[in-house]
């Protein structure tokens, strides 16, 4: 599970994955959820396979809307690299 906890709510997604000839493969993501003044988009794989020198990744739009008319949009992501190691970021527009 890959989970966000913000000042308004938390959002999280799961994500299943397989380890396999020196790579890691993101198979899946399900399950996105978001509560309080949060709401999220779907999760989805941006990059299913990782290699020598990216990451695997996946993500999910998170969006906040603690006064009416006022918002934001941030990211949730995770990204995998070949020897499983999970990095988890809540807004990642400087990463990606």
């Amino acid at each position: 599970m890959v989970k966000a906890i913000y000042l308004i709510g938390t959002a999280s997604f799961y994500f299943d994955g397989t380890r396999a000839s020196g790579k890691f493969t993101i198979d899946r993501v399900y399950g996105g959820a978001c509560n309080y003044l949060l709401s999220c988009g779907a999760p989805k794989v941006q990059r299913k396979i990782s290699s020598s020198t990216r990451h695997a990744l996946a993500d999910m739009t998170v969006r906040g809307t603690p006064v009416k008319g006022v918002g934001w949009t941030q990211y949730l992501l995770v990204r995998v690299t070949n020897k499983g190691v999970m990095t988890a970021y809540g807004d990642y527009g400087y990463i990606k």
